[in-house]
């Protein structure tokens, strides 16, 4: 699962030229994200884990134009957080940094095909959907006196990660878009990473929002 996911998404990066897709521009990103998780109790009646993620994400991207409004956009977006392994509830829960087991990093690769319609000169509205993929790996991020004790927690949460197809979340995404110049385009989108491998977890998430990525980003698309 976990090379299998990460074969497809090069070798669909590589066929680009054999299309004849035209370059559009190259698009730096900055945007914030929420990650909503149901936070179990543990062995002792309180919350495991927690709050959820809220963070800032940073990436870039490019557009790559089919015609007729048509684009494909791939894009790799980063950002990180803490985790802990709850071994009461058997699963990689969110934590502050006094309680972290993993320094977690998140590759976010998205490969959506959108559409944007222009009008009124300098505005348009974007849609756009398609396959994304959260690579996830954790690094041990305990102080050296904890080393010990956490570190069979390590390999629990990266196998966490890369199971059941946790790593697969289609997104769909709305844009707004202002032209400054012919050059240079400022776009605001919404965003929704959806965690679809919860239809067929075992044992189902309280919630089947968790684990999904919402938020919004800005983005400054340049043009050659």
């Amino acid at each position: 699962m976990k090379n299998g996911g990460l074969t497809l998404a090069l070798a669909m990066l590589a066929i680009i030229p054999c299309f004849g897709i035209g370059f559009g521009s190259i698009d730096p990103r900055i945007g914030v994200i929420y990650v909503p998780t149901t936070i179990p109790n543990g062995a002792d009646g309180y919350p495991a884990g927690g709050p959820p993620l809220l963070t800032y994400v940073l990436g870039v991207g490019t557009t790559l134009d089919l015609g007729l409004g048509f684009a494909w956009e791939p894009a790799l977006d980063f950002f990180s957080g803490t985790d802990l392994w709850d071994a009461y509830n058997n699963t990689v829960l969110p934590t502050e940094l006094s309680w972290r087991t993993s320094y977690t990093m998140n590759f976010l690769l998205q490969l959506p095909f959108s559409y944007t319609f222009r009008f009124a000169r300098v505005w348009s509205l974007g849609l756009a959907l398609g396959p994304a993929f959260d690579f996830r790996w954790g690094l041990l991020n305990v102080g050296p006196s904890d080393v010990a004790s956490a570190s069979p927690d390590m390999p629990k949460i990266n196998g966490w990660f890369w199971s059941q197809g946790r790593w697969f979340q289609p997104e769909t995404a709305l844009r707004v878009g202002y032209r400054l110049t012919d050059r240079v385009e400022f776009s605001f989108s919404g965003l929704a990473y959806w965690p679809v491998y919860n239809f067929w977890l075992s044992p189902k998430p309280p919630s089947m929002m968790d684990g999904g990525i919402f938020g919004g980003e800005l983005l400054i698309k340049v043009r050659s």
